[in-house]
């Protein structure tokens, strides 16, 4: 069992530059267990003041924040010296995964559901950028990251806006230096691009990448290298979008373009015009969907996955830490709950395949996958169990030395009694003979298998 003050590690979701994400459990008194996502400063990066002082920052920011569409945090604190942030547990996917998934099986998210979530994007938008200080005063808020990896679909319909790890309130003492770049450069707005100040209009022209994206599949600075995208985003040049198999709203196509514009006086002036934009094409709609509606879209398309038992987690965790000292491995331990195998490339499979996942799903100029490696330590992972229970029957099939049908022998054996081992001779005592392992549970291959 691994733990971490007073959450118990489940397994790692994903690595970042500055920090690494669990999967956690938080245990109290009575019993209380609560499934959270734990943050952590990377162990080479913790004794740097710098960065604690960039994660004390983020967890500042991130705690005035209380709205249904942004992942909240809950606990905030040290460890043995070390840095912690806890959030809400989302289960789904994130909008990179589905919008992925969706262009492998060559289709894009329908018309109702993308508005639904742009709207409610555009509404944790409106909110971070219009909360205001202790003092009464607007923060000034800037995420500074808006981009498909950081909008989480949950399996009940929920959209929410995640990671305000870079996020800066205007007017803070702590700057970025000049020239510095934080964010995914595909999408950056120009002055954000070109190591200029921003203000919450650098957010708008990101949320406009992200609705192109969104609406058409495409991305509207692919191509080349990360170079070549950093130059045209801060061109801004960018033909109109188009949606494949349908028109796309002339609404929907202004409110893209104005927001990508170059010049951010040219954009939306605030999240909330934007909202009101959105809105008010969604409630025109002939189909407007619900959180209900894209709950069933994410359950029929992605597998849903289920908490592990505790004792399984345990098990599990011990063995994924040990795999990663020599390879980046397994990036997810949980059950998914049984199915029909779909075709190998049907929607389905696609969904559930491990190559859809966080390590593949890329934005423009990132690194190769890690999936492939991933596979193989699965495979290895499967095979070590699969040899395990063999043994396991195996020990369970042979009969023992002696038995009590009075003369010592087995009567299924005819050839006379089994030779002693050599490492336990007979009258050994019983803690000198070998103890085979405890049979691996049932639900450890299909947590593997997810």
């Amino acid at each position: 069992m691994i733990t971490f003050g007073r959450y118990r590690i489940v397994h790692r979701i994903a690595s970042g530059g500055m920090a690494e994400v669990y999967r956690a459990i938080a245990v109290g008194e009575g019993g209380f267990e609560k499934e959270v996502v734990l943050k952590r400063i990377r162990p080479e990066l913790a004794g740097d003041p710098r960065f604690g002082a960039m994660f004390v920052e983020e967890a500042r920011v991130a705690a005035t924040l209380s709205h249904a569409n942004i992942v909240q945090v809950l606990d905030f604190g040290r460890v043995d010296g070390e840095y912690f942030l806890t959030l809400e547990s989302v289960r789904g996917r994130d909008l990179r995964q589905v919008l992925d998934t969706l262009a492998a099986a060559g289709t894009l998210l329908p018309l109702d559901l993308a508005l639904l979530v742009a709207v409610d994007v555009a509404r944790a938008l409106d909110y971070a950028h219009r909360r205001k200080g202790a003092d009464g005063h607007p923060l000034g808020l800037v995420h500074r990251d808006i981009s498909p990896a950081n909008v989480l679909l949950s399996f009940e319909g929920e959209v929410k806006l995640a990671d305000f790890g870079i996020a800066k309130v205007l007017g803070d003492d702590c700057q970025t230096e000049a020239g510095a770049l934080k964010g995914k450069v595909a999408y950056m707005s120009p002055e954000q691009a070109s190591g200029m100040p921003v203000d919450q209009r650098s957010d708008i022209f990101s949320f406009g990448v992200l609705l192109h994206v969104l609406f058409t599949g495409e991305h509207p600075f692919a191509g080349g290298g990360a170079l070549e995208i950093l130059e045209r985003v801060r061109r801004a040049e960018i033909a109109p979008p188009r949606r494949a198999g349908e028109p796309l709203p002339e609404d929907v196509l202004a409110i893209v373009t104005r927001c990508l514009a170059r010049r951010p006086e040219d954009r939306f002036a605030s999240a909330a015009d934007l909202l009101r934009a959105l809105e008010a094409f969604a409630g025109g709609h002939p189909a407007r969907a619900t959180a209900t509606d894209l709950s069933v879209f994410m359950k029929g398309r992605f597998p849903y996955e289920v908490p592990l038992p505790i004792v399984a987690l345990d098990r599990l965790v011990e063995q994924e830490l040990r795999l990663e000292a020599t390879d980046e491995g397994l990036a997810t331990f949980t059950a998914v709950a049984a199915a029909p195998s779909p075709a190998a490339d049907s929607p389905a499979a696609v969904a559930a395949s491990p190559s859809t996942d966080r390590a593949a799903a890329r934005e423009p100029g990132a690194e190769p996958s890690t999936g492939a490696r991933r596979g193989r330590t699965v495979a290895a992972v499967v095979l070590l169990l699969a040899l395990v229970g063999g043994s396991v029957a195996l020990w369970r099939w042979l009969p023992p030395a002696a038995t009590e049908n009075g003369n010592g022998r087995d009567p299924r054996l005819a050839a006379g009694p089994s030779p002693a081992p050599a490492s336990a001779p007979t009258g050994a005592p019983a803690s000198a003979r070998t103890t085979m392992p405890a049979p691996v549970p049932a639900s450890v291959p299909a947590a593997l298998a997810a």
